[in-house]
């Protein structure tokens, strides 16, 4: 039987991470297009193949959680916020503490 109040394991120290969300709002159809493309990267057909066109995420550890929201660790929060408001300026963060699978997440694969 453990004590209330006292934790049921040990804690381990989290890694700084950050969450980041962000709107695009109204803005064209064509403006859309180059933010995915400059921004997040997308895949192409041309001529019946595919290639990936590299966005600016494509070369920071993130992971796309939903629709607009990214988890970045906290050295890549300046960096990234940075990019997306050169896009909108509806952008916002908060500092989190990363689990440890979530670091490891963001290890594995720079694309989210």
């Amino acid at each position: 039987m453990r004590e209330v109040g006292l934790p049921m394991r040990e804690t381990r120290e989290r890694t700084p991470g950050a969450i980041i969300a962000y709107q695009l709002g109204e803005i064209s159809p064509n403006r859309k297009a180059r933010f995915t493309e400059r921004v997040l990267g997308a895949d192409r057909k041309v001529e019946g193949r595919t290639y990936r066109r590299r966005g600016f995420l494509d070369e920071v550890p993130h992971w796309k959680v939903n629709r607009g929201v990214l988890l970045v660790r906290a050295e890549d929060r300046t960096r990234v916020v940075r990019a997306l408001r050169e896009w909108t300026r509806d952008v916002e963060w908060w500092e989190v503490a990363l689990t440890h699978q979530q670091v490891r997440r963001l290890q594995r694969t720079p694309s989210g």
